[in-house]
């Protein structure tokens, strides 16, 4: 056998770190032949996935079975990266930006697609997937987040929704209700904590990072609030182009109401202080070890309970995001990630080959049950043997219907920053709510007009 890479049932994988990225050392980490031979002599083409680091096994087993069945020469090897989106855009826009070959198929956070495509970085997909695929099969808020300027530079690959997981044991034992309100929710929680001698009441992602954004936008839209106007030219229904954000909306009380919610729960003890130095892996692992009665989090969460942990599958309860006041709309925070070939892939007929599997009703399917990654496609939702292996599909199709969209745009990286610092700062009661989105609404407005030249 020829070639650095070993043909057989183990999937290879790679982890970079931050020197082998931000030092320029990134080829050199990943270099292989792009031809390897295999044990029966064929030529295989090997293909560079970059994908934030999995804990359910979902990514191994779909890159496994594309490897065994393709039969067209393909070998698909993972490339870690950091589990963190604003990690993982750091390493991946360090590599694209330079032009580096190496990497061939990477996962893009939803709000991504703007400044990817816009900076040249992203191959243009638009004919083939018009060309092999149908749009209308897939959600629209999934479809929505690959446009850009008329044009789809991904594949909708999995879709999320922030989620309330609580354990249903400790609030049935309380005889607690399940609430709907962030009132309702605090309460709750400080009655069930103290009732069960539960270490704490309500975790959330209260860290300066990109989850940090996600939670700060679910209490901002929950008490009616807004960030930014967009203005967004609608050329068909698949078809917008919401690169230009048009006018901060976010200094109002309602916006005030919803992060004054989030400080109450740190204030009154239902949300440890701790909460602002958390993120998912926090969070999830604190409350999978039984020391929490409620979590916000996203979908996956579900899949990690039972595997060694302290709760199981059956003592969790899962809920709509509360609004502020009762009545509201509950709006979660959209995820989800899209797959993208990279500009500079000399393999774009490979990469859009692994691309069709992985976005396949049947790799979805497998995913959902592996990892309780929320399918793109819609007719899945009506899978009803889905449905009863992956409870939460049902409550979170609900959920990304309802949802909206971080402020994208092609200046994300700066906007999303600024929003997860104010959260964290006023989560730790260095900045009242109302202070808080007054800096902010001044901050984004002069960044407005800076983008606007």
């Amino acid at each position: 056998m020829k070639g650095g890479i070993k043909m057989n049932n183990q999937i290879p994988s790679m982890r970079p770190t931050r020197r082998q990225f931000i030092g320029g050392a990134a080829g050199a980490a990943i270099a292989a032949p792009m031809l390897t031979r295999s044990a029966m002599g064929q030529d295989v083409q090997r293909l560079v996935f970059a994908v934030p680091v999995d804990n359910s096994g979902a990514n191994r087993e779909l890159v496994e079975a594309f490897n065994q069945s393709n039969g067209s020469g393909i070998e698909v090897v993972i490339f870690e990266m950091p589990a963190r989106s604003d990690e993982h855009r750091t390493l991946i826009e360090s590599e694209l930006n330079v032009g580096r070959e190496e990497i061939d198929v990477f996962a893009a956070d939803v709000v991504w697609t703007s400044q990817l495509a816009v900076n040249g970085w992203v191959r243009n997909l638009t004919s083939r997937f018009y060309a092999e695929a149908d749009p209308g099969e897939f959600l629209q808020a999934p479809m929505n987040s690959i446009l850009f300027r008329n044009q789809m530079w991904g594949v909708p690959w999995f879709t999320d929704a922030g989620m309330v997981f609580y354990r249903r044991d400790l609030l049935e034992q309380a005889g607690v209700a399940v609430p709907t309100t962030w009132a309702e929710l605090q309460e709750a929680a400080n009655t069930v904590r103290q009732a069960t001698g539960t270490a704490h009441g309500f975790l959330f992602q209260g860290a300066s990072y990109e989850g940090g954004t996600a939670n700060a936008c679910e209490f901002i839209w929950s008490g009616g609030g807004r960030i930014m106007t967009q203005q967004r030219q609608v050329f068909d229904a698949y078809s917008t182009d919401s690169s230009h954000p048009n006018d901060i909306s976010l200094n109002s009380a309602a916006t005030v109401a919803g992060l004054n919610a989030a400080r109450s729960l740190v204030e009154s003890g239902a949300s440890p202080l701790e909460v602002t130095a958390m993120d998912e892996t926090m969070s999830n692992d604190a409350f999978l070890a039984g020391d929490a009665v409620f979590l916000r989090s996203w979908p996956s969460l579900y899949a990690l309970a039972g595997t060694g942990s302290a709760v199981s599958r059956d003592q969790i309860g899962i809920m709509l995001i509360p609004a502020v006041e009762a009545g509201q709309q509950s709006t979660s925070c959209l995820g989800g990630w899209n797959l993208m070939i990279s500009a500079f892939s000399s393999k774009v007929d490979a990469a859009w080959q692994f691309i069709s599997y992985a976005t396949s009703a049947e790799a979805q399917s497998a995913r959902a049950r592996t990892g309780a990654f929320l399918p793109t496609r819609g007719a899945l939702y009506e899978d009803a043997s889905l449905a009863a292996d992956v409870p939460l599909v049902e409550l979170g199709r609900t959920a990304v219907e309802t949802s909206r969209t971080r402020p994208a745009s092609v200046i994300y990286p700066q906007v999303s920053p600024r929003i997860s610092l104010t959260f964290n700062r006023i989560l730790k009661g260095e900045w009242s709510a109302d202070e808080g989105v007054q800096l902010l609404s001044d901050d984004l407005n002069v960044l407005m007009r800076r983008s606007r030249g």
